[in-house]
């Protein structure tokens, strides 16, 4: 439960750390993100509507397609009947039977042959012209079938043996006085008729219909006019086979028996078990219905963009004001009470804006009371401390007792603290009324570095100040503020190493800056609370009141420094003493010069 408590607190402050613009655009995709839904919701019944409307059409078309192939076969078997009752068809004579028949052909131009034979399968009569001797059908599986069951018989998909054309034979027994079979009378369709018997169909672009037998034998493909015997097998297409199981196929985007992706469905024919099928090329049964995805989804990136860039707008908006908010509240913070905003929005953000400037006047009017109540109360601490510090001094210099000295040594150590203290008042008071105003002029860095180790060496019996430099460092500056800089660091280095030892100093030149390096081997600063250490009045060791100042000394050093263009920093390891650094910008070698600034 811990863990899970840590992880929605992080994912918390991870979305609070998200900028405004980030948040609005995540807002308008939680917003669209529906509307998506919706649509993609939308689009999808609108195409499985219209993929049942298409299948629909063309499995109606396929039906009535159908009927008129029915009604094909039953006219061959029609024209089949009325010949076996024929006397001359009876007659089984050759002689008689091939100029009756030629004589009706121009009657049946849609048929290949009209033939008649025997009990054997033997041709005793025919349409066409035929070679001698005539070739049979005894071994035909509708022969068979007619003379078996003395019905009706509709063939498969043959190749001709008199033309060698594909042909369908719908045959029918001549029934003798006994009622049973004596022979068979043919019609012979060409397949290339059945496109012609279907023109009433009427087809849409892109759209093709075909024909398969009880084998799965194309009969024809109004795709393909011309088909080869490979191409005529499509036994093994599953919207044939499915039909020829008796399920009627219905499909989408089903691979075509020619190429492309196609819409297709199938169905049987009548009572002969045939199979009527349409297809449509997918890409134009769908052509609407992909039309309307296409637009709802450029309607819908539009939506996104316009929602994309309101959001943009709308974040310009609000962080324009909030950039001066935040620009002026780091410029306050840095003391720069005089700034103030300009937020005319006429919303919540100009209420903000002037609740800003009204806490920053506060500001500035509560800092200038204390800055007075400073300089007020320092110059009117120093004046009667200076007056005791006189009279001690002059009691010392008359008074013999050792005991009595040492008290009065005591005293002038304090009035000299109690004179420190009021001077980082009075150097406060100075930082807060404003920038620094620098008197500066061109000083040799390490010389003055020198002559304030040397004066700071005189009181600090315990330790040992070491300078390290390899002559003149020339740069431009208030010389009394860097000697504030100065005193603060090695006094800082000599207070926290209570135990003595020795402050090491460098002063060395490099890359056009001066740096001024103070290291000791005291007490160090702890890791957490290094982060703060140049914050005013912040105590490192606040308990060790032999060491405890007002925590001013750093954040003073600090202010001069970067006022002087340069920077300061430092490192610690507690236990082992701190290193502090400053930088400033070097003077020119050769050039002297003094301003005010």
């Amino acid at each position: 439960m811990r863990c899970l408590n840590e992880i929605k607190r992080s994912d918390r402050d991870l979305v609070l750390k998200l900028g405004l613009r980030i948040k609005l655009l995540i807002g308008i995709f939680l917003i669209l993100l529906p509307i998506l839904g919706l649509l993609l919701y939308g689009l999808r019944s609108e195409y499985e509507r219209r993929v049942e409307t298409v299948l629909d059409s063309q499995m109606q078309t396929a039906e009535t397609a159908g009927t008129l192939v029915d009604a094909v076969f039953g006219a061959g078997l029609d024209v089949a009947w009325t010949l076996t009752i024929d006397p001359v068809v009876r007659s089984f004579d050759p002689a008689r039977i091939d100029p009756h028949l030629r004589q009706l052909a121009p009657l049946f131009p849609q048929y290949d042959d009209i033939a008649v034979f025997d009990a054997q399968g033997r041709n005793v009569g025919s349409m066409a012209v035929l070679p001698e001797p005539r070739p049979g059908v005894a071994d035909r599986a509708y022969f068979r079938t007619v003379m078996s069951t003395n019905g009706p018989a509709i063939s498969d998909v043959l190749i001709s043996r008199a033309t060698g054309r594909p042909i369908v034979v719908m045959a029918v027994p001549i029934r003798g006085d006994t009622g049973q079979p004596i022979g068979v009378v043919i019609a012979s369709l060409r397949v290339e008729q059945f496109p012609k018997l279907l023109q009433s169909i009427r087809l849409q672009p892109g759209q093709g219909m075909f024909l398969a037998d009880r084998t799965g034998h194309l009969a024809f493909d109004t795709r393909r006019p011309e088909l080869t015997l490979e191409e005529r097998d499509a036994s093994a297409y599953p919207p044939i086979r499915s039909a020829l199981e008796g399920k009627p196929f219905r499909g989408v985007d089903v691979p075509g028996l020619f190429g492309e992706d196609r819409v297709v469905v199938t169905t049987t024919v009548g009572n002969y078990g045939w199979v009527i099928g349409l297809s449509t090329p997918s890409r134009l049964a769908l052509a609407p219905v992909m039309s309307a995805v296409r637009n709802g989804l450029i309607l819908y990136a539009a939506v996104t963009v316009f929602g994309i860039a309101l959001a943009l707008l709308i974040a310009r908006y609000l962080l324009q004001p909030l950039r001066e908010l935040t620009a002026n509240a780091i410029a306050l913070g840095r003391g720069e009470l005089q700034r103030r905003v300009r937020i005319k929005t006429g919303d919540e953000l100009e209420t903000l804006g002037e609740s800003f400037n009204t806490m920053a006047e506060n500001m500035q009017k509560t800092l200038q009371l204390r800055e007075e109540f400073l300089t007020v109360a320092s110059h009117e601490l120093k004046t009667p401390l200076t007056v005791i510090k006189g009279y001690i001094q002059l009691l010392l210099r008359d008074e013999r007792d050792p005991a009595r000295r040492k008290s009065l040594d005591a005293v002038v150590r304090q009035a000299d603290r109690m004179s420190e203290l009021i001077g980082e008042m009075l150097q406060m008071a100075q930082l807060q009324a404003g920038p620094l105003e620098l008197r500066q002029e061109r000083l040799d860095l390490a010389a003055l570095t020198q002559e304030i180790a040397g004066e700071m060496q005189a009181t600090a019996q315990k330790h040992r100040l070491l300078l390290c430099s390899a002559g003149p460092v020339w740069v431009h500056g208030d010389r009394e503020r860097l000697e504030i800089v100065l005193r603060h660091l090695l006094d800082n280095a000599i207070r926290y190493s209570p135990k003595g030892g020795d402050v090491d100093v460098e002063v060395v030149a490099a890359d056009g800056f001066a740096r001024v390096t103070v290291i000791d081997h005291g007490l160090g600063v702890p890791r957490e609370k290094q982060e703060h250490i140049f914050e005013p009045f912040f105590q490192v060791y606040p308990a060790l009141a032999p060491f405890g100042g007002m925590g001013l000394g750093l954040h003073i050093s600090k202010r001069i420094v970067e006022a002087h263009g340069g920077k300061i920093w430092f490192e610690s390891e507690e236990g082992k003493g701190s290193s502090f650094h400053f930088t400033l910008p070097r003077a020119p070698d050769g050039i002297h010069m003094s301003e005010g600034r």
